[in-house]
């Protein structure tokens, strides 16, 4: 991961000022503690050397920059001392370049186009804005922005809490530095404690995290509605009924097919989610990858792999509604039994286990475990009734229980699933080979008329049934 990346999930870069060496230690675990393994450790004072390598050597997992450098001696003297990067207050080319021979990263300071273009030449794509308050704020950036469109900022200079993520919230800024959690007095008094609780404040602020909702696996459309209204009648809040869910207010999701979590879901909203999953990453939680939910070439939702008290969790961009979050393809895929879940349809590994599930008035949770061979060479994903159903490609359908079994024979794939629609067990044999072609044709023509659509296909099985003799 490059320098600058790594930079922008921290969001907030500290920017310290170190008088006694001997305080870098417990100041930067105080930072680390509240939540930002970060430190640009400046060369204000002549203790910053020092302070650097014994950060450096005691803290190795701090992202440990060095700021204020001004000559080619302090670059090598906070590079030998441990420093990963290098930030100056101004665009000096002697210096960039310096760096870049030395394969050090750097942002230069800039305050206008002019400086800009000098850094474009250099081979520079971020650069600090510095001071950024005083120069004009976030309305420069944007207005040096809009020709520059290939450069980011690092904003530095009167950033504090409160406008800390109108700067983050703009697109071409990485992130923003800032000394307002490392207070002088507290340093003087060596009060780390304080430091901690103005960091995970700093951090909160700009993580954003919410619970935007409670899902409730209620599990049949018409228990839904049931729990819908007690929920409704409790707190007085509306019932807002969508295809697949029963929100109740905008603080429960009552589903009404069976969907992740033993119990529910827990939508958590946040105002990055690349940089929320990295903080939390941090504090020991891993995430589901392959329940990325991707749109317009964002991400919007991931999922954590791991349960809570019965809940499963799942990131939001804190800007998406209700109905935007119900849009999100794959947002409510199952993914029991190490299912893929995320917009995908399954994994593609060896012993591949994928999932299907898309909310729907009579929809059902499809899983299809694939022995060897990709599901899609003998198994034909389609949806019924608003719901995700797995119908092999090539075979036939009768009645049985209720539990979809479609085997591919030829390719040993089994795919399993609830059926709610019609409490049938459908299962498809190819070796059946006159009547499969007629029967898969009316089956996806079926498929195809949403709900309504759902209840003929229903009673199209008897039919079907006895053209095939089982």
């Amino acid at each position: 991961m490059e320098m600058i990346e790594k930079l922008s999930l921290a969001g907030i870069v500290p920017v310290i000022k170190v008088e006694d060496a001997a305080d870098a230690v417990p100041l930067c675990k105080a930072l680390s503690d509240g939540g930002l393994p970060v430190a640009e450790i400046t060369f204000r004072s002549d203790a910053a050397e020092e302070a650097i390598r014994r950060v450096h050597a005691e803290l190795p997992d701090v992202i440990l920059g060095a700021g204020t450098v001004l000559t080619k001696d302090q670059v090598d003297r906070a590079v030998n001392a441990g420093a990963t990067y290098i930030v100056s207050p101004g665009l000096n080319p002697e210096i960039v370049r310096y760096c870049q021979e030395k394969n050090v990263p750097i942002v230069p300071g800039c305050a206008n186009p002019s400086d800009i273009e000098v850094a474009l030449s250099l081979g520079l794509k971020t650069v600090k804005f510095f001071p950024a308050e005083p120069l004009g704020g976030l309305k420069l950036i944007k207005a040096m922005a809009a020709p520059y469109g290939g450069v980011t900022f690092l904003p530095t200079g009167g950033i504090n809490e409160q406008n800390l993520n109108e700067y983050l919230a703009f697109s071409k800024i990485v992130a923003c530095g800032g000394s307002w959690m490392v207070p002088g007095d507290a340093v003087a008094q060596k009060d780390w404690k304080r430091i901690e609780d103005i960091t995970r404040s700093a951090v909160n602020k700009m993580l954003g995290l919410e619970i935007r909702h409670v899902g409730v696996n209620s599990g049949t459309p018409e228990q839904s509605m049931k729990d819908a209204q007690m929920l409704s009648k409790l707190l007085g809040w509306p019932i807002d009924e969508h295809k697949n869910a029963n929100f109740v207010g905008e603080g429960f999701e009552v589903m009404k097919v069976p969907f992740r979590g033993t119990h529910g879901h827990i939508a958590v909203a946040c105002n990055s989610i690349k940089r929320a999953r990295w903080h939390m990453e941090r504090r020991g939680f891993a995430f589901d990858d392959s329940s990325v939910i991707m749109k317009d070439g964002k991400m919007r939702a991931i999922y954590l792999k791991d349960e809570i008290a019965g809940f499963a969790v799942h990131l939001l961009q804190n800007d998406d509604k209700n109905d935007e979050i119900e849009a999100l393809p794959g947002i409510h895929q199952q993914n029991d039994d190490g299912a893929g879940g995320g917009a995908q349809e399954g994994t593609q590994d060896g012993n591949d286990v994928g999932a299907a599930h898309h909310r729907g008035d009579d929809g059902r949770v499809g899983k299809a475990e694939d022995q060897g061979d990709h599901i899609g060479d003998n198994a034909h994903k389609k949806r019924v009734g608003e719901g995700a159903h797995d119908v092999a490609r090539e075979g036939l359908v009768r009645p049985a229980g209720d539990v979809e079994d479609a085997v591919g024979h030829g390719g040993l794939a089994e795919c399993r699933g609830e059926f709610f629609g019609l409490g049938e067990e459908l299962i498809a044999r190819p070796q059946d080979v006159d009547c499969r072609h007629q029967t898969q044709q009316k089956v996806h023509q079926e498929a195809h008329h949403g709900k309504k659509g759902r209840r003929e296909i229903g009673d199209h099985i008897p039919d079907l049934v006895e053209g095939f003799g089982v």
